[in-house]
């Protein structure tokens, strides 16, 4: 029974990481940083459960095989469902001591949104590990490109 029960608090997975809330940059700081997480939803937020479930669940999907990527019977496939972006976040977090390279931030947040195209690189300087204070300027009035080209550098 203990094995349905987890299936069946699968379904609700789609729902949460479609969520436009997940599309913020600014809510991958929040959720690597901090100590503790506690997921607010449904109506007025009164539902709440602790990140953990979110990390038991990617425990789970991860005894899958990436190669079997069948569909569920909600329409969307198991890889879907480890590659999305609060179930990345949770393995990240497994390694919040140790911080995370640029590359590997610009990555997970690749489909984040934004309104200014340079918080992508600046609103992540501060999580990135590979980085310190100096290393790039940041300048709002500098072309895009040149944020890029040194970025890159």
């Amino acid at each position: 029974m203990a094995g349905l029960t987890t299936i069946q608090s699968l379904r609700c997975l789609p729902e949460i990481y479609a969520l436009p809330y997940w599309s913020r940059l600014w809510i991958v700081q929040e959720v690597l940083l901090a100590r503790k997480v506690i997921l607010h939803f449904g109506d007025d937020s009164r539902t709440t459960k602790d990140w953990d479930i979110l990390t038991k669940a990617r425990h789970s999907l991860e005894q899958i095989p990436d190669d079997w990527g069948f569909h569920t019977d909600i329409g969307t496939t198991i890889n879907d469902f480890k590659r999305s972006l609060p179930l990345r976040l949770d393995k990240q977090r497994e390694h919040r001591d140790r911080g995370w390279p640029l590359y590997t931030l610009l990555i997970t947040t690749e489909k984040s949104l934004c309104q200014n195209p340079r918080d992508k690189i600046y609103g992540l300087l501060g999580l990135a590990n590979d980085f310190r204070g100096g290393d790039l300027d940041i300048n709002y009035s500098k072309p895009l490109y040149k944020t890029y080209q040194d970025v890159i550098r």
